[in-house]
């Protein structure tokens, strides 16, 4: 198997490539790209046994009509990304005049004309290199699980692991090369899988550490557990063993007992995490915040939730202030059932951090058409692509003030469930100009009428 390499980035060339989007994209309120969808594009090509992607906002309507397109081709050591405005029909060769034809039925066709493409120095594409770790395959178990922890998104360390376990007789090893196939794409699906459940029923008990489904619920993922939902917050630190030897980068605590934040907040296996979420009553608590928020140890999340932590509007202030310096990476942020208002809200929404969102979720707060109005409102454009205001009683003058509101131009989903929003809320949504780049609307729960249900349906659900 070839083993997954990684972009290392530089903080100039990260800057070159969001100017390009900018560029591309320009002051259309439709047929957007964004950064999420860049890097999933890059990640497809690095996945690519044809060693390129590439990914656009949808066929522009006509050849005056524009779109943006985005491309990505792995030559040699390093990758090039490139992101375009195209017109008519998006493809690649629409976006680039040294690409002069695009065939959409063979994508294999095109692998020679996107590596003379990237082979070309040019101001509308950015040049990253690629790096493999190295790890000797002769090194013990402890340096070979030790490399697997430090790059927990690469492969190559995973299956040199795999090799080791299995000259042992380790099933451990077989697993790990099954699903880390099973992660890049195969044509042996129906046959890996049932052997990767075989090995589950047999030993997912033994890798666990004989955890019972009542302290800890684990997900694996190319051999390792990736996902961890913790049952019993008083149990976690008898399974600071476990957390050692899994590259968990998704923890979610669902507990009814307070957390130990300020010891949480210092472990070292935390570093490792990319998502976190505290989940049902009592789990984390207002009063806890202000220690995970003095940690340093969480600077790689880039997904964060808090459901029904009665956080109220003065910890959201908290959030708010220190958020930026403790969370720099933080991409997606979920405020569930946190008795939050409107005045909560202000203080997030004016901060530099909450700019960088891509996803924002406030649902089943107390927010009503005032929140609507503070959201509306924020300094900066922001980027958001998905907003969740389910629950919060906006009503039809909330509706109106989403749909009036420049800054959710980039907005790929809305969801507004349980808001009593009516006809005319749904109208001012439909009819919008912001929001014209819309591919899901979420009104569920709402009485919108017989009218207002054949127009969403017409317009979401081809």
């Amino acid at each position: 198997m070839k083993p997954r390499r990684r972009v290392e980035w530089t903080q100039e060339q990260r800057d070159a490539l969001e100017a390009l989007l900018r560029q591309a994209n320009g002051r259309r309120t439709t047929r957007l790209l964004t950064l999420p969808d860049l890097e999933r594009c890059m990640e497809s090509a690095l996945r690519s046994e044809l060693g390129f992607a590439w990914a656009s906002a949808g066929d522009a309507p006509d050849a005056r009509a524009v779109t943006s397109i985005c491309l990505a081709v792995i030559s040699g050591e390093q990758l090039t990304v490139g992101v375009a405005p195209a017109h008519g029909a998006a493809t690649p060769a629409s976006g680039w005049a040294d690409l002069a034809a695009w065939d959409r039925y063979r994508e294999q066709a095109n692998a020679a004309a996107c590596r003379a493409w990237a082979g070309r120095p040019r101001p509308d594409r950015v040049v990253v290199p690629l790096l493999t770790p190295e790890v000797p395959s002769t090194a013990s178990r402890e340096a070979l699980l030790a490399a697997v922890l430090a790059h927990p998104e690469d492969d190559a360390p995973r299956l040199v692991y795999a090799d080791w376990l299995s000259d042992r007789g380790d099933p451990r090893g077989e697993f790990i090369s099954i699903q880390c196939a099973l992660a890049v794409g195969t044509s042996r699906v129906a046959e890996l899988q049932a052997q990767e459940a075989s090995l589950l029923a047999s030993y997912a008990r033994q890798w666990l550490h004989g955890l019972g489904d009542d302290v800890l619920r684990a997900r694996f993922r190319r051999g390792f557990v990736e996902t961890a939902t913790v049952l019993d917050a008083n149990a976690l630190f008898e399974l600071e063993a476990f957390f050692e030897r899994e590259p968990v980068t998704e923890l979610v605590f669902a507990s009814s007992k307070l957390i130990d934040t300020e010891r949480f907040a210092s472990l070292e296996w935390v570093e490792r995490l990319r998502s976190l979420e505290f989940r049902g009553p009592g789990a984390l608590g207002r009063d806890r915040l202000a220690t995970l928020l003095a940690s340093r140890r969480l600077r790689q999340l880039t997904s964060l939730a808090f459901l029904d932590q009665r956080l109220g509007d003065e910890g959201l202030r908290l959030l708010a202030e220190q958020g930026g310096k403790t969370f720099p990476a933080l991409e997606r942020l979920r405020l569930e059932d946190d008795a939050i208002t409107e005045r909560g809200v202000a203080p997030l929404v004016a901060s530099r951090w909450a700019a960088r969102f891509t996803e924002l979720s406030l649902a089943d707060n107390q927010l009503g058409p005032e929140g609507a109005e503070v959201l509306a409102e924020a300094r900066s454009p922001g980027r958001l692509t998905r907003l969740s205001l389910g629950g919060n009683q906006l009503r039809d003058e909330g509706a109106m003030v989403i749909a009036r509101a420049a800054r959710f131009r980039t907005l790929r989903e809305l969801s507004l469930p349980r808001n009593r929003i009516g006809p005319a809320g749904v109208e001012a949504l439909l009819e919008s100009e912001g929001l014209a780049g819309l591919t899901s609307l979420d009104l569920a729960g709402n009485p919108v009428g017989s009218s207002g249900r054949k127009r969403l349906q017409a317009r979401f659900e081809r």
